[in-house]
Order: C-alpha cells, then structure tokens, then sequence
C-alpha cells in the first residue's frame, strides 16, 4: 500500500535522513559552521606565527570559506534550516574574515584603513539587520552583498600566500569598494522599511 503524500509536503523518500542512521546528516551544516568557528584561530596562529606559516594559513581559510557556501547549500537542500544554524553560520562569516584581516595587518600585509572600512561595514549592516527584524522585515542579501563576499574571501586567499603584493593590493581594494557600495544598498533599504 502506497504512503499519502499530501499537498505541498515532501515526500518521505526524499527525505531519507529523517531515517536512523541518516539523521545525523541534519547537523551536517551546522558542524560545517562550526569548523570553520574553530579553523578561525588556527589560521590566525599560523598567520602570526614567526615566520607565517602561510600556505598551511591559506589551505586552511580556502577550505573554510568553501564550507561558507556548503553549510547553507545542505540546510536548503536538506530543509534543516535552524535559528542556531542561521546565528552560527553569520557568526562564523563575520568571526573568519574580521579575525583574518586584523592578523594581516599585524604581519603589515594589510592597509589597516581598509580593515577598519570591512568590519565596520559588518558591524553597521548588523545593526541594520536587527533593527528590521524589530519591525518584522528581513533584508536579503543583495547582489552587491554577495559580490563583496565573494571579493573579500579572494582577496584575503592571495593576499595570504603574498605571491603578488601588486594583485593582493588591488583586490583588496576592490573588495573595500564594493563594501562601500553594498553597505549603501543595506542603508537605503533599511531607509525605505524606516519610511514604509
């Protein structure tokens, strides 16, 4: 006899981690987030190491930001989005890349004035964001916010392994305009929930 499958439900087969052994697969994502909190530290030590350790620093952060990609890829794909999966994996974004810029300045491979325009941003956008849950009103994620994302990770990956200071700089660069940018698309969204 053939199981129901009800309007707008998903069908149980595939959905096989709702099934021991496959259940744990469910905290696949948020171990994923989690790694990269710990892989945090490790590259900061490697980074200030003397001398840096930098291929082992850039191994490390390539793979944590992959994982940025694949914790959220597997919560949609396997519908297990959690509000502790949601927190962790924002805090784990924020923790990686402000925690890796402000090893490279202090290995002078990074203008500190940028550093200070990137986590500001994220500190500014996280105001943001809380204000208009307060309201009830989410704000995505733009195309400038994931560009810049995407930027900065690459960015910091080569100015790392600093095989190319010259490519390094103008990277960077990049990635801090596209903060400025992406920080003004936030702030006039926000201004509209504000006007609304």
């Amino acid at each position: 006899m053939h199981g129901h499958v009800y309007a707008g439900s998903t069908p149980t087969w595939r959905r096989p981690w709702t099934y021991w052994p496959w259940r744990g697969l469910a905290q696949v994502p948020n171990l994923l987030s989690v790694a990269r909190l710990i892989a945090t530290p490790v590259i900061v030590g490697m980074l200030l190491w003397v001398p840096p350790n930098r291929l082992v620093a850039a191994v490390i952060f390539c793979l944590a930001s992959l994982t940025d990609y694949l914790d959220g890829y597997l919560a949609r794909r396997w519908q297990v989005v959690s509000q502790f999966g949601v927190f962790c994996d924002l805090m784990a974004d924020k923790l990686l890349v402000a925690a890796t810029l402000i090893a490279l300045v202090g290995i002078d491979q990074v203008p500190s004035w940028m550093v200070i325009v990137i986590v500001g941003r994220e500190l500014v956008i996280s105001g943001l964001r809380s204000w208009a849950a307060a309201q009830g009103v989410v704000i995505p994620a733009g195309s400038w916010g994931k560009g810049k994302t995407l930027l900065t990770l690459i960015a910091i990956a080569v100015t790392i392994v600093n095989w190319w200071p010259t490519a390094s700089f103008i990277l960077l660069l990049g990635a801090t305009l596209l903060t400025l940018i992406s920080a003004l698309d936030y702030i006039y969204q926000a201004w509209r929930i504000g006007s609304g």
